[in-house]
């Protein structure tokens, strides 16, 4: 006790309050008394004998010892704790302080916006009193370039910093002179602060700091902070804050080389001989001409590359540049190249057809100027091939268009996993009836297969909108497609010759097993179905090594090592006209009842799950090959496979336990109440968050566990609703339920102790066994 309030244990045995605990406010507790056995935990300040105070923790525990009750306490000083929480928070804001900041620079372009900007962010979500930014002049003097304040009072404190020749505040001059940050933590008795401390202080401010702005080596100004509280500008945040002023700097100096490049490509226009020396350097076509385009004055090497023809020919007839240009877009070219009245700016982009029959796509920039006489006398313009470039546009459209009809996909699947467990709990209680017709045992049994159908199908629902979270593990990708050889020559037939040429290495991945047996199943039956007549299904893997250019012309790949993936068939092929909706969810060529058309989106949704890519080439009655990229994994020996657990042993568990049961869909819940009841559990219902907490007031004593849907209406989620209680309950088990997996239904939380999750749909027993899992393992009484 000694360490937590300064008093030893003489001292507070003839105090009235031996706790030690200050008396202003109380500490909360549960109202129920301590019974035999029972521990109870109160947070509140504590007096020490230095007449201050510090935060603890109180600890009792009520004991039967010898026929008498005793109670043993325990004092802990979690001052530190609360301090390191204080700290966490300020940092947590000075980050968001600095993420904010460095988006403004990247949005803004105007300085005195973009200063303005970062004041108004320190001070709403830095959480300081005042920020300004004072940027000095070539005289030594300075002015504020930007300001913000909490209120008019504190922005008013500004002219108190400036002088006439100079800053009027020493901590501001000292970053100016020493170009380094400087810190003033106690303004109350900082000398630096004696002309303005008393209008600072009464406007809040306890804590000043200034940072210097340093642009090209010179430093332009300096960033000034006001906090309320010394803490502000601990250790850490003065780091933060610091590279928060680089930040700015960094900001202003891009500002300032921008506009230097505009100057210089202004000046370029003027000067024929240091626009031919940049030209040449660049892969953009640079060209001039006469005003009528009829001949090049100067055309850059780039063409030879991008237009595939020699250069001598361009210089000899501006015609070799026009015939390259594809019939159908040469119009549209003349067009803007030559409007009807005087020459204009324009931009235009184009297909070219180079001599090897490649098609490259082309945008085209033209400036007409002027001689001294004020006449248009040439054009200048530019030509880049953005043929990556609308590759990696409609890459990134398709991944958009997947993503939106992910989102929906995921909504439909979620959905019908409700219709689906009231489906298969309400078919389990019939089918459990006894004297059932046998004709009657037949159809159920038939709808037990439809509802197995209809659960696959929402599964690659939710693993193509990417709600099913994959679970990764290491393996070896070769290990993975010899043990599943025997089942995919099953699958294709026997007409159809299964052909492995595998990498002589190991290929070590770090993927979830089952999604990766997903991919070579459903490109296996994609093969088998495109070679109704036998044929051949080639698959092979081996290692490559991505390059940095490689990897940035495919979105979403990095440099290193990859897995490489090649499953070749035989069969119809593809027309080039579908190729581009291969992927799309719910495209297929397959007739009406043989296919999903989720199949291939399903893969191309597990590829990009994985951090892969995946290509197809295919040509009509020569074949299709699917190409796949996984990232190799390069420390394969870090991780080992997560140890299985036994399989549960089937049954039908009972229990005599009370069960709060929230579940918004009325079927569910009332098919769930009855297997519940059925099986010997008391159940209190609520359809919704705000029902249940109703509930839980008037029967918290009597609850064994919370059985809970995680996504539901009226403003109150599963999780939520749990936390809720266990605030009043720590040790009350919980039950999660939901048509999504647990990590997408949780919104990415991760399952506390005490926490189980249930997915959508679920048999009977598969209830029963998690209850009961939940509870324990045996029954109260049994």
């Amino acid at each position: 006790m000694t360490n937590c309030v300064g008093t030893d244990r003489s001292t507070s045995a003839h105090r009235s309050n031996p706790t030690g605990c200050a008396p202003r406010r109380k500490p909360k507790a549960s109202s129920r008394p301590l019974s035999a056995e029972k521990s109870l935990s109160l947070n509140g300040p504590t007096a020490t004998s230095a007449a201050t105070t510090s935060p603890c923790e109180v600890r009792l525990l009520a004991l039967e010892l010898g026929g008498k009750r005793l109670i043993r306490g325990s004092i802990i000083d979690i001052s530190r704790r609360k301090a390191a929480e204080a700290r966490i928070r300020q940092l947590t804001r000075t980050y968001a302080l600095l993420s904010e900041v460095n988006k403004a620079i990247v949005r803004e372009s105007d300085t005195a916006t973009l200063l303005q900007s970062i004041c108004r962010i320190a001070v709403e979500q830095g959480g300081f009193r005042l920020a300004w930014v004072a940027l000095a002049s070539g005289d030594g003097s300075v002015r504020p370039a930007a300001r913000s304040a909490v209120d008019s009072d504190t922005l008013g404190l500004i002219p108190r910093f400036i002088g006439e020749s100079g800053p009027a505040c020493p901590i501001i001059r000292e970053a100016l002179e020493t170009s380094t940050y400087a810190i003033a933590p106690d303004l109350l008795n900082d000398p630096r602060a004696a002309s303005w401390r008393e209008a600072a202080t009464t406007t809040g401010c306890r804590a000043m700091a200034a940072f210097p702005i340093i642009v090209n080596g010179r430093v332009r100004g300096t960033f000034n902070l006001y906090a309320e509280s010394a803490a502000a500008f601990s250790d850490d945040e003065r780091a933060l804050l610091d590279e928060l002023a680089r930040d700015i700097s960094f900001g202003l100096e891009v500002g300032e080389r921008e506009r230097a490049r505009q100057r210089a490509e202004t000046a370029l226009r003027n000067s024929e001989e240091r626009f031919r020396e940049i030209a040449e350097t660049i892969d953009d076509v640079f060209w001039v001409t006469d005003i009528r385009r009829t001949r090049f004055l100067y055309i850059s090497p780039a063409f030879e590359k991008i237009w595939g023809r020699p250069l001598q020919d361009a210089h000899a007839s501006t015609a070799v540049y026009l015939d390259a240009i594809h019939p159908d877009d040469l119009q549209k070219v003349r067009d803007a190249a030559a409007p009807d009245g005087d020459p204009a700016a324009y931009e235009v982009q184009y297909r070219i057809r180079r001599p090897d029959g490649a098609i490259r796509w082309i945008l085209e920039k033209g400036y007409p100027t002027r001689d001294r006489s004020g006449a248009f006398s040439r054009v200048i313009g530019v030509a880049r091939d953005i043929t990556d470039f609308r590759e990696l546009a409609e890459q990134l459209r398709h991944s958009q268009k997947l993503e939106a009809l992910g989102h929906l996909a995921g909504g439909i699947a979620h959905d019908f996993n409700n219709i689906l467990t009231a489906l298969i709990l309400q078919k389990k209680v019939a089918r459990s009836a006894p004297n059932l017709p046998e004709e009657v045992r037949e159809s159920l049994d038939e709808m037990r297969h439809a509802i197995d159908q209809a659960t696959t199908l929402t599964r690659q629902l939710l693993l193509f909108s990417r709600r099913q979270t994959p679970q990764p593990r290491p393996l070896d990708l070769n290990e993975s497609i010899r043990q599943l050889t025997r089942m995919l020559g099953r699958l294709i037939g026997e007409d159809i010759d299964l052909r492995l040429d595998l990498h002589p290495a190991p290929l070590p991945l770090r993927a979830d097993p089952g999604m990766i047996d997903q991919v070579l199943v459903n490109l296996a039956v994609n093969a088998r179905d495109a070679m109704p007549d036998g044929g051949t299904l080639h698959i092979k893997t081996d290692a490559i090594e991505l390059s940095a250019p490689e990897a940035a012309r495919t979105p979403g790949l990095s440099p290193g090592p990859y897995a490489r993936l090649r499953i070749r068939d035989t069969g119809c092929g593809i027309e080039p006209e579908l190729l581009e909706h291969i992927f799309d969810p719910f495209f297929t060529t397959k007739q009406p009842g043989e296919g999903t058309g989720l199949g291939l989106a399903t893969v191309h949704s597990i590829v990009a799950q994985h951090h892969g890519h995946i290509t197809v080439s295919s040509r009509p009655e020569r074949g299709t090959t699917f190409t796949i990229l996984l990232p190799l994994d390069k420390d394969p020996a870090s991780g080992e496979p997560p140890a299985t657990s036994a399989p549960e042993k089937t049954g039908m568990p009972s229990g005599s336990e009370t069960v709060l049961l929230v579940e918004d869909d009325p079927k569910v819940r009332r098919l769930t109440e009855r297997i519940l009841r059925r099986y010997g559990y008391t159940v209190l219902s609520a359809e919704n968050g705000r029902q249940a907490l109703e509930l839980w007031a008037a029967e918290r004593d009597r609850i064994d566990l919370l059985l809970t849907d995680i996504v539901m209406p009226a403003g109150l989620s599963g999780t939520d609703l749990a936390q809720r209680i266990r605030e009043d309950r720590p040790d009350l088990p919980v039950l999660f339920i939901s048509g999504y997996d647990a990590t997408h239904a949780g919104r990415n939380r991760q399952l506390d102790p005490g926490e189980h999750f249930l997915a959508k749909p679920f048999l009977p027993e598969n209830l029963l066994q998690s209850v009961r899992r939940c509870l324990g393992r045996s029954a109260p009484g049994r």
